[in-house]
């Protein structure tokens, strides 16, 4: 799958100003540099999990490369919760294609995008993110 080139647009605006990709690409699709912090979510039997932050190493049409401290299995499914300006973040399923270890507890992992989260998930995904704000903010203020 490939993101709709406004969204793809969108999200590395959000995420950095693109930088030139590698002159030795042989990727389907260019990459561009990019780091930035965003949320992750592994599905568990097509329901969302656990949720964690990672940081993008590079972003391109196709898939996104993660620096992260969790461990992914080869065609492990999760959302990904990528911000763009002004707007929702855009939630995108994917699974991972590739994972190892770059030092102790850091680890690259490679994700290829499957479909855009569907909008009821995009919406309990956003609702659980306020509550949990919500949560935090009680406890902290009282």
């Amino acid at each position: 799958m490939k993101l709709p080139l406004r969204d793809f647009a969108d999200v590395v605006t959000a995420l950095k100003e693109p930088l030139k990709a590698g002159e030795h690409e042989t990727r389907q699709a260019a990459r561009m540099s990019v780091s930035a912090k965003i949320d992750i979510h592994l599905l568990e039997n097509g329901k969302s999990g656990r949720c964690y932050s990672a940081l993008t190493r590079d972003i391109s049409l196709t898939g996104i490369g993660l620096l992260q401290s969790v461990a992914l299995p080869p065609d492990q499914e999760l959302i990904l919760c990528l911000p763009r300006p002004s707007r929702v973040p855009l939630f995108v399923q994917a699974v991972s294609k590739q994972c190892r270890a770059l030092a102790d507890g850091l680890l690259a992992v490679g994700v290829e995008y499957t479909r855009l989260a569907d909008e009821a998930l995009a919406a309990h995904l956003i609702k659980n993110a306020q509550e949990q704000h919500a949560k935090i903010q009680r406890s902290v203020l009282g």
